[in-house]
């Protein structure tokens, strides 16, 4: 996982959603922010939608937490983006560049901005809109990613919920796991410690 926390993402970039509204990332600050950035006939992306929409359901109903997915145009297959969204059924709020920024920028220019050449890549922004993790775990890495996740709405850096999570993780063969990670993995999954933790690696 490589971190630039504190710094800023997608700045002056602006965006479309579905509607062709247009919109900053600006517009989600007060809120800790998951983000996909993906295009059309990736497989990789298409891979985790069945995950993401895992993550989406386990913190349904906290507006603390946005789910944001950035459908970047450097495929031929761009143009049915909304339609993408809308086959696969993905939960979240979705955004793709501008059109009037592709005259001024090109689409490796953009990727540049943000962060990345790769997809799918992940990244959590922090509630004033500065980027906490880059390249955050992937949500089929489905323990690691709600642990993460949960602790960055309580302003926890993924880095240090990366480390701990490993930690914990270590020592449960040896059933050394500590009691607040025991008792979280219960809480959140609504299960007993082995049998959560068993579906939630597999």
């Amino acid at each position: 996982m490589n971190l630039y926390t504190g710094r800023a993402f997608g700045k002056n970039i602006m965006f479309t959603d579905t509607s062709g509204k247009k919109i900053s990332l600006a517009a989600f600050q007060g809120k800790v922010c998951y983000i996909d950035l993906w295009f059309v006939g990736c497989a990789p992306c298409a891979n985790e939608i069945p995950f993401w929409k895992q993550r989406f359901d386990h913190f349904a109903g906290d507006t603390n937490l946005a789910f944001i997915t950035i459908a970047i145009p450097v495929s031929k297959q761009h143009a049915g983006w909304r339609r993408y969204i809308r086959d696969n059924q993905i939960p979240g709020i979705h955004l793709t560049i501008a059109p009037e920024l592709l005259k001024t920028k090109t689409a490796a220019a953009i990727a540049k901005a943000l962060l990345t050449d790769e997809y799918p890549s992940y990244y959590i922004l922090d509630k004033n809109g500065l980027l906490a993790g880059n390249k955050v775990s992937i949500p089929s890495d489905k323990l690691i990613t709600d642990y993460i996740l949960y602790n960055a709405l309580k302003s926890v850096a993924p880095s240090k919920s990366y480390v701990e999570i490993h930690s914990e993780l270590s020592r449960v063969n040896s059933k050394t796991a500590s009691p607040a990670f025991v008792s979280w993995v219960e809480s959140f999954y609504k299960k007993p410690f082995m049998g959560a933790l068993s579906e939630a690696l597999q």
